[in-house]
């Protein structure tokens, strides 16, 4: 067989498996890039960008979808249809810090609130929002610190120092006693409206119970010690059948320490206490789901164990712990702030400095069915980690592969070293004891290195077993055209047809296993 004959077969056999390699591995990439969330959860929809600083709201209105979230300066309203599909936005800029916006109705009409800061001086303002996004006839309550959605129709303002539940028209429904509140929070069931603070005094935190926006009772739920330095921050609560359920993370210093869920039944007022965790990672940012005991928050995440996410997720609690869970974006973006209201999720997800892209999904199946699909994006995405991969895989060569590369040219100098001496017989024995010499290194080297460092971050599919047998076939078939090219010149230094071989042989073996560690 002539040596150009071989050499072209060797070329056609290295494209063929690298095209192979990387068919996979795109394959693989895709079904990440592609996948759903959950079997509850849609895949998300962009629709706005923007500055955002805290969690947006949303709410369904007459067969449309209403968003709003912050700017740097104000907020804007986003209308969509019940399929995502923008269809108006408006921006409104008030000079200003804006936290705490949200919506409610009284079936009539469309509200919109929010709580504005401006000079270290807190307000709350309400008003009536109309087809054209327009918000109209501004009412504002001075001296407001925070503002919290308890019902559709019902909203909780607290100074620090006295909480009011109103209505949309600002008419007070019910009043507390001044007094000192902290880490405030209110949910509503079917029957009453549940007010969580924490009392200082008593080290622990109380819930006032409310039927008809009438007092009826208050309990303590449970004791908790609030040592020097320690922060309650973002105390969320929901009701389910039997338990009031709360969150809230605890900062020490201004760090964050973790997150705690307290379960408190209502049948015998008996307290558990847990942490918020998924797969022992800490859920952050959490707001109130609009179903009985649901919350929804951000977590960390592997996905893949390659792909380290920030990911919203929904999920309830029971007896302190987490029982169930559904995941709502899968994204390569940090996901942030969230709202939910019935079958519909907001939430942002960081995309650079001062910019964020705000996206929507939902558990509706027409909503579903409108967008589950492998879009362009998500196959742009799978082409641009794998084209990541190869030169990655590249860049390995120089990083691990040198290793037996090196090892290689040392046993096959030795070989051309004494191989003038050797009769043809005797070279092209030497010649495969080399092969066989540096393959068995080179699978060494690959138990050692890529699965003695790597070994968790590698797929289910490519065990170590699994590994090193393709490692083996890719060198076997490397080897034989190493062998063939070298039989056909014997007088040629056996170092060329080795080493060239070799380096193309690492690259696909690296190929293989690098898109899996980088």
């Amino acid at each position: 067989m002539k040596k150009k004959n071989i050499v072209i077969g060797a070329l056609i056999c290295f494209i063929i498996s690298m095209v192979t390699i990387q068919y996979i591995n795109y394959r693989k990439n895709i079904e990440v890039t592609s996948a759903i969330p959950s079997e509850k959860w849609s895949k998300e929809k962009s629709i706005s960008k923007g500055d955002v600083k805290k969690n947006p709201g949303i709410i369904t209105f007459e067969d449309e979808i209403y968003v709003v979230h912050t700017t740097e300066n104000g907020i804007k309203l986003v209308k969509t249809n019940m399929l995502g599909d923008v269809i108006d936005t408006k921006n409104y800029e008030f000079g200003n810090f804006v936290a705490d916006v949200t919506f409610t109705t009284d079936k009539e009409n469309l509200y919109i609130s929010w709580i504005s800061i401006n000079n270290a001086k807190r307000s709350f303002n309400i008003g009536f929002v109309d087809k054209e996004l327009m918000i109209n006839d501004i009412k504002v309550i001075e001296g407001i610190t925070e503002s919290i959605k308890v019902s559709d129709e019902e909203l909780l303002v607290s100074s620090g120092e006295n909480i009011k539940i109103v209505d949309n028209n600002l008419n007070t429904l019910f009043e507390t006693e001044k007094g000192i509140f902290e880490s405030v929070s209110a949910a509503k069931d079917k029957e009453n409206t549940y007010i969580v603070y924490y009392s200082d005094s008593d080290s622990s935190f109380k819930t006032i119970i409310l039927k008809d926006n009438k007092k009826i009772m208050e309990k303590e739920i449970v004791n908790v010690y609030r040592g020097f330095g320690l922060i309650f921050k973002n105390p969320v609560i929901n009701i389910n059948d039997e338990e009031l359920v709360m969150t809230y993370e605890e900062i020490t210093k201004g760090e964050y320490r973790s997150t705690k869920g307290i379960s408190y039944s209502l049948n015998n007022s008996k307290s558990q206490i847990g942490i918020v965790q998924i797969q022992g990672q800490p859920v952050r940012g959490i707001v109130r789901g609009d179903s009985a005991g649901t919350f929804f928050g951000y977590i960390e995440r592997y996905v893949d164990k390659r792909f380290l996410e920030q990911d919203i997720v929904e999920f309830r609690i029971k007896d302190g712990e987490i029982v169930d869970y559904n995941y709502v974006s899968n994204s390569r973006e940090i996901g942030f702030y969230s709202a939910n209201y019935k079958e519909y999720v907001v939430f942002c997800e960081y995309i650079e400095k001062n910019s964020y892209e705000i996206k929507l999904s939902s558990s509706e199946e027409v909503f579903k069915e409108s967008i589950n699909f492998i879009s362009k994006e998500e196959k742009n995405e799978a082409w641009s980690i794998l084209l990541e991969g190869i030169v990655f895989s590249f860049a390995y060569i120089f990083m691990m592969g040198i290793i037996w590369i090196l090892f290689a040219l040392v046993i096959i100098g030795v070989i051309s070293f004494i191989s003038y001496n050797l009769s043809e017989k005797m070279r092209k024995i030497t010649y495969i004891g080399a092969l066989v010499i540096v393959g068995l290194f080179q699978l060494y080297m690959m138990k050692n290195m890529m699965y003695g460092k790597y070994a968790g971050l590698m797929p289910d599919y490519l065990s170590i077993s699994v590994g090193l047998v393709i490692t083996l076939i890719i060198y076997f078939i490397s080897g034989i055209f190493s062998y063939l090219i070298f039989k056909c010149d014997l007088e040629s230094i056996p170092l060329i047809p080795f080493g060239i071989v070799l380096v193309m042989e690492t690259f696909l073996v690296l190929s293989v296993f690098v898109p899996y560690i980088i």
